[in-house]
């Protein structure tokens, strides 16, 4: 059974893990150090289940419930950015977090063809969530 579930956006910034499988990804020239000093990582898996089955649930489940599941999403995906790498994850999610919503709001994500049907509109409260999930991610929040 394939256990990958295709973002929207698809995986235009290399960021995306292979979901719903037991071992983790180790990206890049991030990857195996910043793991390495991962302090829970079964932690870090349950937020990656948490995100894998939203985001299921958000291209599976209609315009409206992609809507409505939009922010909760964003948030699951940064605290797993986040807890995957640390640093790295981090400074990722705080640069990457109002660039998404800019880009969604200026119609670029559209008009390079990285935007669908599921796609959900701009909106800080997907702002907010995500900046939640990083502070999820670094134990700050729960």
């Amino acid at each position: 059974m394939d256990n990958r579930f295709p973002h929207p956006a698809g995986d235009w910034l290399g960021l995306l893990p292979q979901l719903g499988q037991a071992q983790a990804t180790s990206g890049g020239i991030y990857g195996a150090a910043e793991r390495a000093g991962a302090a829970d990582e079964a932690e870090f898996q349950a937020a990656r289940q948490r995100w894998a089955d939203l985001l299921r649930q958000r291209n599976f489940g209609g315009l409206e419930q992609s809507n409505a599941l939009g922010p909760a999403e964003h948030g699951a995906y940064s605290e797993m950015r986040v807890r995957e790498h640390p640093v790295f994850g981090t400074v990722e999610q705080l640069a990457l977090i109002p660039a998404y919503e800019a880009t969604k709001a200026s119609g670029l994500l559209g008009l390079l063809g990285l935007a669908d049907e599921t796609t959900s509109p701009p909106s800080l409260d997907s702002m907010a969530e995500g900046y939640r999930g990083v502070g999820r991610g670094l134990g700050l929040l729960r």
